[in-house]
């Protein structure tokens, strides 16, 4: 798919998620069990500095060491931005608007003072998407959808936090990949 397709579905996507993100986020609610919950756990485990240091290792096995300086800028970059976007949207997260049940052994405490649009976990996920192999991209794919699903299940995030980090993440690292060309930084 073309860079300009993706972005326009994207922005799309993005505009229709929030005339429904809190029915999303009820229905998330909606369909806890102690099965999902427990998954739901573990993979709340893996913050962004766990995405980074995987990134990290992903790109210095399948030999593309010079990339991992692109995608820790990339990284950094989204955080910066993500934050500068929090401030200035000062979303409050989904679990505290909706009044949504908490789950159990997750901690929540980080996510009471900070702000929900948008997902920097998500912007981080895609930061690394260009220099995958064509097989590997299928399983971070995976493993993106997962983490990013778990952030809206378990009430940290709406569904355009989500969609708009994937945007910011897809962003982000193909500006740092255009600069780099054009500037030669690497």
């Amino acid at each position: 798919m073309k860079k300009n397709t993706f972005y326009f579905i994207g922005f799309i996507l993005l505009a229709i998620s929030l005339l429904f993100d809190s029915y999303i986020s009820l229905f998330f609610s909606s369909i806890r069990n102690n099965a999902f919950d427990f998954l739901s756990v573990i993979i709340s485990y893996v913050n962004t500095i766990m995405i980074l240091a995987l990134m990290t290792l992903i790109l210095y096995f399948i030999n593309k060491k010079k990339e991992i300086i692109l995608v820790w800028i990339a990284f950094f970059s989204s955080g910066l931005l993500s934050l500068i976007i929090k401030l200035i949207t000062n979303r409050i997260r989904p679990f505290i608007a909706l009044n949504l049940d908490k789950i159990s052994n997750i901690d929540y405490s980080f996510a009471s003072w900070n702000t929900s649009f948008l997902s920097w976990h998500t912007a981080a996920l895609f930061a690394i998407y260009p220099f995958l192999d064509k097989k590997i991209k299928y399983y971070w794919l995976v493993f993106a959808f997962i983490i990013t699903i778990n952030r809206a299940y378990t009430g940290f995030h709406y569904l355009s936090d989500l969609i708009a980090g994937v945007l910011l993440g897809h962003m982000t690292i193909w500006i740092i990949i255009y600069l780099n060309k054009k500037f030669r930084i690497l």
